[in-house]
């Protein structure tokens, strides 16, 4: 099937701008200072933030536009983080005393913390790009222009 043109599909009344890449402009990150890290956030998750940050400077992808986004996606894996700590420090299951003082093991409650947090994680991953699959289906960025820190 052949491709119409712009004029044509003006001149049908079936054009939609909408549905044209150069129709969507993000506001660019100025590049003065990188964006602050979430208040209250403890030392690993700012160097995390940070590396994000510088990430998707490098790809061309920091807009102001995908801050909250990125805070999503990087408090889904402060989550994860500590789901993880406490699994190893309680293990994966505990005991729980009943209503008539029965004590039995329940699977710790951290595990489906860090479930759903995994699948925070995998969402956004995928739409900024952060697992190799992905950085070769964002067509923005050039393979050797890819110059992000996938394994931190």
């Amino acid at each position: 099937m052949r491709q119409i043109s712009k004029e044509q599909k003006e001149m049908q009344g079936t054009f939609e701008p909408s549905r044209e890449v150069e129709s969507v402009k993000l506001e660019e990150w100025d590049g003065q200072r990188m964006p602050s890290c979430p208040a209250g956030w403890d030392y690993p998750m700012q160097s995390f933030w940070n590396d994000r940050c510088k990430d998707l400077k490098n790809a061309g992808y920091l807009a102001r536009a995908v801050l909250e986004p990125l805070r999503r996606y990087c408090f889904a894996v402060k989550m994860a983080r500590d789901a993880e700590a406490k699994i190893e420090e309680e293990g994966y299951t505990i005991e729980q005393i009943g209503t008539k003082g029965q004590v039995y093991t329940v699977k710790n409650p951290a595990l489906d913390v860090l479930k759903d947090a995994n699948k925070e994680i995998q969402y956004w991953s995928a739409h900024f790009g952060f697992t190799p699959l992905d950085v070769q289906k964002i067509p923005a960025v050039k393979k050797e222009e890819a110059k992000m820190n996938l394994l931190k």
